[in-house]
């Protein structure tokens, strides 16, 4: 029985040639890698929070997916520093910042927290 091993494929692809047959083993394929994200932003009297987990695929595999996750925006309170939620939602929500005192917000997603913002709103 002749064993033939290419050392120019191994660890690329190994080829093992029995009595006639050859058996192609493929390496193990790489996973994709994932980042959570999660932003707030203001735009007038709204306030923005988002979250998101983006998931980049293997070269030659899978596509770039896009995955909504839970998101809450909340205000720290600034006597406390105890942060409360305002609003929440999955993917994208919103809350109505009205008023004229200065805040600061957050996004907060199970698996990330955003940089805070402060907007001269209440």
């Amino acid at each position: 029985m002749s064993v033939f091993l290419s050392r120019a494929l191994a660890g690329v692809v190994g080829v093992v040639a029995v009595a006639g047959l050859t058996v192609v083993a493929a390496p193990a394929a790489t996973a994709a890698t994932c980042s959570p994200k999660a932003t707030v932003s203001q735009s007038g009297s709204t306030i923005t929070g988002r979250g998101h987990t983006i998931c980049r695929g293997v070269p030659g595999g899978e596509p770039v997916t896009i995955s909504d996750d839970e998101v809450a925006i909340q205000r720290v309170d600034p006597n406390t520093g105890v942060w409360y939620t305002l609003a929440n939602g999955v993917g994208v929500t919103t809350y109505a910042c009205l008023g004229t005192a200065t805040n600061t917000f957050r996004a907060v997603t199970p698996f990330r927290t955003s940089v805070t913002i402060t907007a001269s709103c209440g």
